[in-house]
């Protein structure tokens, strides 16, 4: 009776260690559609223009009944193609003004469900840097500095009149400068030498031109001297 008592209890006990193992081991996880497949039904319902995403997702739901599986914890997975092609037929979507909202919500979490993390938007890229300022070559004549290159830079060289300042905007350069009580404006074209805007200020007095030409004498020289601080590459 002892031996019998022993051996129930034994097979109780295995009994019990065998069900905290089945406990302790994770349940498999299924991917599951259906909530997300409601989100793109009741939006073409509702007139948005979701053709793009109900091809997207059929394509999904075909590559997933070829067997792709959620991610398991802790793992980071590649996104499928179909689900990369669902993600962008969603962007565009919402880029269009369509309603998709509740679809981008259900997407959200399928994405976390199979690759393990939540979808980051790429970040846009950086917008081009200006070409930094370098030194004119040496031995080439006006030497100065060079804007731009590829035969559409300027140099820009001295002027010979002290301080001088030059703006570069939308192709357009601006020198400024200062002779005595006279304040100099000119305003040209990188790439067309017949546009030009020239401002002369003397005291009260206020002149304008076009053309160099049509400034006066007295201001003529001081003028030729800022154009000339500009060479077209």
């Amino acid at each position: 009776m002892f031996r019998y008592t022993i051996l129930a209890v034994a097979v109780v006990a295995l009994g019990l260690c065998a069900g905290q193992v089945t406990a302790q081991e994770p349940k498999a996880q299924k991917l599951d559609l259906s909530e997300l497949r409601d989100a793109v039904t009741a939006a073409d319902k509702r007139g948005e223009n979701v053709a793009d995403i109900l091809t997207a997702l059929a394509a999904l739901e075909k590559a997933m009944a070829k067997g792709i599986k959620p991610a398991q914890p802790g793992e980071m997975a590649t996104a499928p193609p179909e689900l990369v092609t669902l993600r962008e037929a969603v962007e565009m979507a919402t880029k269009k003004g369509e309603n998709v909202e509740a679809i981008a919500k259900e997407l959200a979490l399928v994405e976390k469900a199979i690759t393990g993390r939540e979808y980051q938007r790429p970040k846009p890229p950086s917008p081009p840097q200006p070409e930094p300022l370098r030194p004119f070559p040496p031995g080439r004549g006006n030497p100065g500095i060079v804007i731009g290159g590829n035969g559409g830079g300027i140099v820009i060289g001295n002027s010979g009149m002290g301080a001088m300042s030059i703006t570069i905007s939308g192709g357009n350069f601006t020198i400024k400068a200062k002779q005595g009580d006279v304040t100099y404006s000119v305003t040209g074209s990188i790439a067309d030498p017949d546009v030009l805007k020239i401002v002369i200020q003397d005291g009260e007095k206020k002149i304008e031109a076009e053309e160099l030409k049509k400034v006066p004498e007295k201001y003529r020289p001081a003028v030729e001297r800022l154009l000339k601080s500009i060479t077209r590459r």
